[in-house]
């Protein structure tokens, strides 16, 4: 299960940030795809572990381990203590220290197929740090949307999804032969 924390600032992450804004923890699992999205006001242990737990419920199937950034919200003792407890493999970007500089390649090559092949396709083409998206259910249906949107275009063998989508959105015709309709 890889976990992500998002900012709803509106803000460039560089430029520093101003204002209240939203959180949300999304959880993706790798094998199916199956995202839950989860609002929090807050960034800290005590939302994040919340969120998870309340994740895990709504999973149709069981939670075997987690891999997460190195942020604070998630490298914490609270949440570590939580997945030891609930017999939860827990992994992070990067763990150190690596006794063979091959399995530190190992683990950072698999961590960024993910962060390439979901995370970045998510967030960079359809922009899902950039959603504005924010109130009751809409980040979940968002999430569930964009998805979709992934899954269907990976199924119909699209090699470049950005120039796909630019595609399917000039000639409608084509996006709809993507689902097996037509106009």
């Amino acid at each position: 299960m890889e976990a992500d924390l998002v900012a709803h600032c509106g803000v460039d992450r560089g430029a520093g940030f101003a204002g209240g804004f939203l959180y949300t923890l999304t959880m993706t699992d790798v094998a199916t795809g199956w995202t839950e999205c989860l609002p929090l006001l807050y960034q800290s242990q005590d939302t994040v572990l919340a969120a998870i737990q309340r994740a895990r419920s709504l999973f149709p199937f069981p939670l075997l381990g987690i891999d997460t950034d190195n942020g604070g919200e998630f490298i914490n003792d609270l949440l570590v203590t939580y997945c030891e407890h609930e017999h939860l493999t827990f992994t992070q970007a990067c763990q150190l220290p690596l006794p063979i500089p091959e399995h530190l390649l190992k683990l950072k090559q698999g961590h960024w197929v993910i962060e390439n092949g979901l995370h970045s396709v998510k967030d960079v083409i359809m922009g899902e740090d950039k959603s504005t998206v924010h109130a009751d259910n809409g980040p979940k249906i968002m999430a569930a949307l964009r998805n979709t949107a992934l899954s269907l275009l990976r199924h119909a063998r699209c090699s470049t999804i950005a120039a796909r989508m630019r595609y399917n959105s000039i000639h409608p015709q084509a996006a709809l032969e993507i689902l097996s309709l037509s106009l």
